[in-house]
C-alpha cells in the first residue's frame, strides 16, 4: 500500500507542475498579445507621432498602371505631391496614396509605416515633394520606377507656412543659380571675340548677368538665416552653398574701356558689403579700377 500512496504523490505533484506552467503560458500569451490602437495603426507598443520631421519614403506600385508610369517619366525632382489616405482600399485600410495636385495618381507610400500612419492620422498637414528620381546619380534603369518623395510632417500650420517658404526659395535659388552659371559661362566663352568687336553687347551682357548673380546672393542670405529655424530642410554643406560669384572683374573691365565711370561706380557701391563675392586680388583691381573711374569724373568737372 505504501507503493500506491507513494505513486498517487508524485502524480499528483506532475498536475500541479504542468497547471502551473500552463497558466504561466497564458499570462505571457495575454500580455504579449496586448495591442494598442494608436488611432487606426494596430502595435504592441504606443507610437508616437513625429513632432517636425523630414522623412524621405519610396514610392511603391509604379509598375501596377501604365499611367503611372507615365506619370513618373514626367515628374521632376521638386514637383510637390500630396499624400491621401484610401480607407476603401480592400487591401491595406492605412493605405496612402501619392499624387500629383491635380488629382493624377503616383502610387503608394510603403507599407506598414505606422509612425507615418500615426501622424498623417493626428494632423493631415503635411508638404510632400520629389526628392529624388532614379539612382542617386539620378539614372534612370530601364523597365525601374524610383521616385522617393521628401516628406515633412508633424509641424504645426504656422510652422508649417515657413517650412512652405522655404522649400519655394531653395527650388527658386537652385534653378537661378543654374540659369546664371550657364550664362556666366557662355559670356566667358564670348568675351574675347566680343571685347573686339562689340563691348556695349559684352557689356550689357555682363551687366545683367552681375546683377541677376547678386539678387541670388541676397537670396542666398534669407535662406541661410531661415534655415538656422528649419535646417531638415536642406543639408546645407558650405555657408554660402547658393551663392555664385558674378563676373565683377569682367565687368569694370569693359566698362572702363568704354568710359562708363559714373557706372562702375555705382555699381562698387552695390557691393561693397559683399566682399567674399570676389578674390582678394580681383577685389584690389576692382577697386583701382574705382579709383581711376572717381579721377576721371572729377578731371571731367
Amino acid at each position: 500500500m505504501g507503493w500506491v500512496f507513494l505513486i498517487g504523490i508524485i502524480v499528483l505533484i506532475v498536475i500541479i507542475f504542468k497547471g502551473s506552467n500552463t497558466g504561466g503560458k497564458a499570462d505571457v500569451q495575454h500580455r504579449t498579445s496586448k495591442k494598442y490602437s494608436n488611432d487606426g495603426v494596430a502595435s504592441r507598443k504606443p507610437i508616437k507621432p513625429y513632432k517636425g520631421k523630414k522623412v524621405s519614403l519610396d514610392v511603391k506600385g509604379i509598375f501596377a498602371e501604365n499611367s503611372r508610369i507615365r506619370l513618373f517619366r514626367q515628374i521632376e525632382i521638386g514637383d510637390r505631391v500630396k499624400l491621401e489616405f484610401e480607407g476603401n482600399n480592400e487591401y491595406d485600410k492605412n493605405a496612402i496614396g501619392v499624387y500629383t495636385l491635380n488629382g493624377r495618381m503616383l502610387g503608394y507610400l510603403p507599407r506598414n509605416r505606422r509612425k507615418v500612419i500615426k501622424t498623417l492620422r493626428l494632423n493631415p498637414n503635411a508638404i510632400a515633394l520629389v526628392g529624388q528620381k532614379g539612382d542617386l546619380d539620378g539614372y534612370i534603369r530601364k523597365n525601374t520606377y524610383d521616385v522617393s518623395i521628401d516628406c515633412y510632417l508633424g509641424y504645426s500650420a504656422d510652422n508649417l507656412k515657413e517650412v512652405d517658404k522655404l522649400i519655394t526659395l531653395k527650388k527658386k535659388c537652385i534653378l537661378l543659380k543654374s540659369d546664371i552659371k550657364q550664362e556666366i559661362s557662355k559670356i566667358n566663352k564670348e568675351y574675347s571675340s566680343l571685347k573686339k568687336t562689340n563691348p556695349e553687347m559684352l557689356f550689357e551682357k555682363i551687366r545683367v548677368v552681375s546683377e541677376r548673380a547678386l539678387i541670388l546672393n541676397d537670396l542666398a542670405s534669407d535662406f541661410t538665416k531661415m534655415h538656422k529655424e528649419y535646417p531638415e530642410v536642406y543639408p546645407l554643406y558650405e555657408k554660402n552653398y547658393f551663392e555664385v560669384r558674378p563676373p565683377l572683374d569682367k565687368l569694370t573691365i569693359v566698362a572702363k574701356a568704354l568710359g562708363k565711370y559714373e557706372f562702375i561706380i555705382q555699381f562698387i557701391h552695390e557691393i561693397e558689403d559683399k566682399p567674399h563675392l570676389q578674390t582678394e586680388r580681383q577685389m584690389k583691381n576692382i577697386m583701382k579700377r574705382y579709383e581711376w573711374a572717381k579721377n576721371n569724373i572729377q578731371e571731367e568737372e
